[in-house]
């Protein structure tokens, strides 16, 4: 048994560069020119080596020196374990171009049919092999980013001294108001108090409140109120709903216009000065992936995809 655990009885590891030399030159002149060393330093390194493994490695045959069996066993696992030590150095470098690495994304599910397309179109364009596997933030993100179960979850700020997170769009989102044609307002002008007046559709975020979002907060601290006539966990049938009914719909403008340019719904300013910071999108991640090369260039693809 090797002392204290250390390999080869505590054998400087650096004599293994010396000996894959002596095997592959199968000479001590060679080894050393190879090495930029000294004949008696090579001479010396060598009978530490021989001592190590119990085994002379280089015998004379004639005027040349030859290898032990032992040594041919030895010479192509010493040059994998040498190569293996010369990569880490590199360990935590990142190619996008050849990575087959998995990336594990979290984002509300209502922003993943704009949202997503996206960032599979940059991530097969920068990194053809890599892999993504994305879920909904309706369990607890901020669990799931602590317990490293995720490399990026979008949504909701999540506030925690383990936790970074980047604020995707700097400055306030567009709040737009989406009316079909059965709507009284459809083909004219949106006015405040007819949205005010109007039956409501709200999108109903996984996590959230069902008694009322951020918007409504926002109204009733102005004294005022709208009418939710209809809660959907979807936005397929939210869209349905407000090309067929009167209702009106009002969400981030980033994440509705795309998906109605083939159905009969106009798109509305939202006629309301609201302030809508608590409504931008964030991007977290846990504190232990912030240097990760790879974390930090998928992060940076997502910034840029979700970049409207």
């Amino acid at each position: 048994m090797t002392r204290d655990g250390a390999p080869l009885h505590g054998l400087d590891l650096n004599l293994l560069v010396t000996l894959r030399a002596l095997l592959q030159a199968e000479g001590v002149s060679a080894a050393a020119a190879r090495l930029g060393q000294t004949q008696p330093t090579v001479s010396r390194a060598l009978a530490v080596l021989r001592t190590a493994f119990d085994d002379p490695l280089l015998v004379r045959s004639g005027r040349l020196m030859v290898r032990t069996p032992t040594a041919d066993a030895l010479l192509p696992r010493l040059e994998r374990i040498l190569a293996a030590v010369g990569s880490l150095e590199h360990a935590g470098t990142f190619d996008p171009a050849t990575s087959d690495r998995e990336f594990r994304l979290i984002m509300p599910s209502m922003a993943e049919p704009v949202l997503l397309p996206r960032l599979v179109e940059h991530l097969r364009d920068k990194a053809p092999r890599v892999n993504l596997q994305v879920g909904s933030t309706q369990a607890d993100p901020l669990a799931r980013v602590l317990a490293g179960a995720v490399d990026v979850a979008l949504g909701r700020r999540l506030d925690h001294a383990e936790v970074r997170a980047r604020v995707m769009r700097p400055g306030l989102p567009s709040f737009v108001t989406l009316i079909g044609k059965e709507h009284p307002a459809y083909g004219s002008t949106l006015t405040e108090e007819l949205w005010l007046a109007s039956d409501h559709v709200m999108l109903r975020v996984e996590g959230g409140d069902s008694r009322g979002s951020s918007v409504d907060r926002m109204l009733a601290e102005r004294g005022l109120e709208r009418r939710i006539a209809v809660q959907a966990s979807g936005m397929a049938t939210v869209l349905e709903l407000v090309e067929r009914q009167p209702f009106v719909f009002s969400f981030s403008a980033t994440l509705v216009e795309p998906l109605v340019r083939e159905r009969a719904i106009e798109v509305h300013d939202t006629p309301l000065a609201l302030d809508l910071t608590g409504l931008q999108l964030a991007m977290c991640w846990h504190e232990s992936n912030h240097a990760d090369p790879a974390n930090r260039w998928f992060r940076q693809v997502v910034a840029e995809s979700l970049s409207f």
